[in-house]
């Protein structure tokens, strides 16, 4: 049993239902919790009952719908354990955090106290760098930019020889153009259009 959100208690469907006595639960719990593995002839032993006793497993299986429940039980505990990785993976990465900004910090304090002697420009750089690189990604955050240039293909330059001759295209990127002339925030511009 579990309480929903409006505060009512109710019976996820690998409970005990209705008219399921002990005895039919109680299989029903053995095929339940055998997991991948399961299956009906091996009830019988795992209920201390002889291999006779199939005929009662098969009826309270369909009677008792144990697919369909077995089927929301392995649902269930798949969304459990898909939850605690996800967690774990963000306590990680809290951890991870907290480590590089640690680190950022010593690497800091050491070098506030350190005489210049000690450490060339090219050592601090480095250990800057790599405790920002530690913190990026641990945010999630890309440790590198890296830009791609290439050629292109025939068939990508016949495409943009076809727009650049169509009047309507180019009367639309050019709108589109003026639209966003002077929006470009690295140069603190207010996205007003120049007037010529």
């Amino acid at each position: 049993m579990y309480e929903n959100e409006k505060g009512y208690l109710e019976r996820h469907p690998w409970d005990m239902m209705d008219g399921e006595g002990p005895k039919a639960f109680e299989a029903f719990a053995a095929y339940r919790d055998m997991g991948a593995k399961r299956a009906q002839r091996k009830v019988p032993e795992a209920i201390g009952r002889p291999d006779s006793y199939i005929s009662v497993i098969y009826r309270w299986s369909v009677k008792y719908k144990w697919s369909e429940r077995c089927r929301a039980f392995d649902d269930y505990q798949d969304k459990v354990a898909r939850n605690a990785a996800l967690e774990e993976i963000e306590n990680m990465r809290k951890r991870h955090i907290q480590q590089a900004v640690g680190l950022q910090t010593k690497a800091l304090e050491r070098l506030r106290n350190m005489e210049a002697t000690e450490l060339t420009a090219a050592n601090v750089l480095s250990f800057i760098q790599e405790a920002v690189k530690i913190e990026r990604m641990a945010r999630g955050e890309p440790d590198q930019i890296m830009e791609e240039r290439r050629r292109l293909t025939e068939d990508e330059a016949r495409e943009v020889s076809k727009l650049a001759a169509d009047p309507e295209f180019m009367g639309r990127l050019q709108g589109a153009l003026e639209k966003t002339e002077g929006n470009d925030p690295a140069d603190g511009s207010t996205g007003s259009v120049a007037e010529e």
